[in-house]
């Protein structure tokens, strides 16, 4: 409830990433929380994914400059482990 409050206070935030895997979830709000960001998670609609955001900043121009930030120092792919499927996909 105290998030749905504060999210009403301040439009701006910004999504780094959707996932699955909760552990990959924890290690990209780990990782932001390294470079200072503000990170939390909602769940999408259908419950099938964590979306992890930023912010809430007051207005869309913080949301902006934290946005380039994210884009210059940021690589969420650098916290969480990819895993290969294990049977093989023939696509030709």
């Amino acid at each position: 409830m105290q998030l749905a409050v504060l999210l009403s206070n301040f439009s701006a935030k910004k999504q780094v990433g959707a996932f699955v895997q909760a552990a990959n979830v924890d290690k990209v709000a780990e990782g932001l929380r390294e470079e200072n960001f503000s990170p939390f998670i909602l769940t999408s609609k259908n419950g099938a994914l964590y979306l992890v955001h930023v912010g809430p900043y007051a207005d869309e121009e913080s949301a902006r400059i934290a946005q380039n930030e994210l884009k210059t120092g940021f690589r969420p792919f650098d916290c969480i482990t990819m895993s290969a499927p294990s049977t093989r996909v023939d696509f030709g």
